[in-house]
């Protein structure tokens, strides 16, 4: 089995037959099940960012192949699903094999999950995927164009941050993507994504097994058989305070109108209360 060290890739263990998504709830899905998740891919993760008894939480569930990791290995699961079809096929899933495990239809941005929640861990929904389904309001997959894409999974994130307990971890799978002959840098977007809204720690990158075939010369395509997992933390860095006082005086050097709000303002007004 897998195990979580200090190693910046890996390839996981493809899933046992066991835990795979059946085939009857693939060909009930309008892509095939082809963006479902490993198992095994989700439980390292599981096991060395939290501990048996606490809340994992996937917003994005799908097939609920997270909620079943976190289940194997001792822990509670909860998420949220969009679309109503495809919550539906991980609940089936879910109590072929006895788990307890509330989907709930919406997204996160709109309702609130239904634990705490110590671990967020997810696979987000990627860009160009040509989505068959129903094209609901906050469907990241019916997005028209990037920009709105991106505002997308910020909201979700951004609310977020409002559930996920201070000081616990979240891992977010995400690709790069290519769509009409181009490179889209989504795993690099959501990254920045992440950062500004929380401490963004490390990344580590999983490697799938995928046949290979030769180039044509100066051909650039992949198998595309690699996506990295992005670890962040519910913490904010501590303001360099000595920074922001030269940032501030170059400002009012510069003679441009100044105004400090949050808890900056609040040190600048009782430096001694805030220390």
């Amino acid at each position: 089995m897998d195990e979580f060290d200090q190693r910046s890739w890996w390839t996981p263990t493809p899933d046992d037959a066991a835990w795979a998504l059946p085939d009857d709830l693939r060909a009930a899905d309008p892509l095939n099940g082809r963006d479902c998740g490993w198992v095994n891919q989700m439980r390292p993760f599981v096991r060395h960012f939290s501990q048996p008894g606490e809340q994992v939480f996937d917003p994005f569930c799908g097939f609920g192949s997270t909620l079943l990791a976190a289940a194997l290995e001792a822990r509670n699961a909860h998420g949220m699903e969009i679309d109503p079809a495809r919550a539906q096929l991980a609940r089936t899933r879910l109590q072929r094999h006895a788990v307890e495990a509330p989907v709930l239809i919406s997204t996160l941005v709109n309702k609130t999950p239904a634990a705490p929640i110590d671990l967020c861990l997810t696979n987000v929904p990627y860009f160009g995927c040509h989505w068959q389904g129903e094209a609901l309001p906050g469907q990241l997959y019916a997005s028209g164009d990037y920009g709105s894409y991106l505002t997308g999974m910020r909201a979700v994130f951004h609310a977020l941050r409002k559930q996920l307990r201070p000081g616990g971890m979240g891992v977010a799978m995400v690709q790069n993507v290519v769509v009409g002959g181009r490179v889209i840098p989504q795993a690099w977007d959501v990254g920045r994504i992440l950062a500004s809204l929380f401490t963004l720690r490390e990344e580590r990158v999983l490697c799938y097994q995928r046949p290979a075939a030769a180039l044509a010369h100066a051909s650039a395509a992949s198998n595309r058989s690699h996506e990295y997992a992005l670890i962040f933390q519910h913490s904010r860095a501590r303001l360099d305070l000595q920074q922001a006082a030269q940032l501030l005086q170059a400002l009012h050097a510069q003679g441009l109108p100044v105004l400090v709000h949050g808890s900056y303002a609040r040190w600048l007004a009782s430096p001694t209360l805030m220390t």
